[in-house]
């Protein structure tokens, strides 16, 4: 017995009562009429998700498949394997005899599940429900079902997915990702920091409804090491403005960068660069437009006289501030506005 086929019973009323239903209600999302004109994903899903990374992947939909499979750290080959699979359809016959009351929901934006309103129209007691903006993989975000009521319970336990961007050189940069599909935050750390120093803030990010990117820049943290020794200014902001345009391209919209220092130079530099705005806001922490060079070359020989001690900041941003406490008060001083 097929599963359509299981699914119309599943629906119907039973044998032993015409009233009483195997399923009560039934909320379908993310398919659409195609459940019944065909379904099926092109090949180039499949390869895209067997590619070496996403950043081998030059379809736009390929794309698009990967990046939310990674996110949800699914398995790659067993979803390839799906989507070479069979793929069954229901007619509109076996449509018409599902009774039990339907909700349909797909995204405005989905071009893969077909219209919600034509495939309720087949059933006799079913209604559709857009969801707006939303695409085949994120018309299951809470935003988008909920009328954007997407915040987390802010007593609740917020985890992060590892997932890595392509810098402007093709290097491999780190992130963590907190969140539901959201509004993008863009979190760049200082130097000697990594990704880690963000983590509370990123969990009140998500908290709040949107999605924090806690990037680890070119050389720091788990991100790739530079072979030419490409560490100037310039190199950290073309690394900030391809992961700009990468999370552009998976929201819809630019992000939000909010950068400490050094992250705070590179998205200062990455935004005056541009032609067109790549950031819909920016936040700078402990970093202005104009710098007191006393003050950093404090900071510079700081850093230098306990280079060999390493900067592990695995607890965020105390870590980093314990381990200021021990340079000399004159390092510590608040440069004069």
């Amino acid at each position: 017995m097929s599963w359509a086929t299981r699914w119309v019973r599943a629906s119907r009323p039973t044998s032993r009562s015409p009233i009483r239903r195997a399923l009560r209600r039934i909320v379908i999302g993310g398919l659409g009429i195609r459940l019944v004109r065909g379904v099926g994903l092109p090949e180039s899903i499949a390869l895209a998700l067997e590619a070496p990374s996403v950043a081998d992947v030059s379809d736009p939909q390929g794309r698009a498949f990967r990046a939310f499979a990674e996110l949800t750290r699914s398995d790659l080959k067993a979803l390839a394997a799906c989507i070479r699979g069979s793929r069954q359809t229901l007619s509109p016959e076996e449509v018409a005899l599902i009774s039990a009351p339907a909700l349909v929901a797909v995204g405005t934006t989905d071009t893969i599940a077909g219209s919600a309103h034509e495939l309720a129209a087949l059933m006799p007691n079913a209604r559709a429900l857009d969801i707006p903006g939303r695409d085949h993989m994120l018309a299951g975000g809470r935003q988008g079902v909920q009328g954007g009521r997407g915040a987390v319970p802010s007593r609740a336990i917020v985890t992060s997915l590892h997932e890595s961007f392509r810098g402007a050189a093709g290097n491999r940069l780190a992130a963590d990702v907190f969140g539901d599909p959201g509004r993008p935050v863009l979190l760049l750390h200082g130097g000697g920091q990594t990704r880690h120093a963000w983590r509370r803030t990123a969990v009140e990010i998500a908290r709040a409804g949107m999605t924090a990117y806690a990037v680890d820049q070119r050389g720091h943290g788990d991100s790739e090491w530079v072979a030419d020794g490409a560490y100037r200014f310039k190199d950290f902001a073309d690394d900030v403005t391809a992961v700009a345009a990468e999370l552009t391209r998976r929201h819809g919209e630019p992000p939000v960068a909010i950068g400490a220092s050094l992250g705070g130079i590179a998205s200062l530099l990455a935004a005056g660069e541009a032609k067109d705005p790549i950031f819909a806001a920016l936040v700078l922490v402990d970093i202005t437009p104009r710098v007191d060079l006393a003050g950093v070359a404090k900071v510079q020989g700081f850093m230098r006289a306990h280079a060999h001690e390493g900067f592990r900041l695995r607890g965020g941003s105390r870590g980093c501030g314990r381990r200021l406490s021990a340079a000399p008060a004159a390092a510590r001083a608040r440069p004069k506005a």
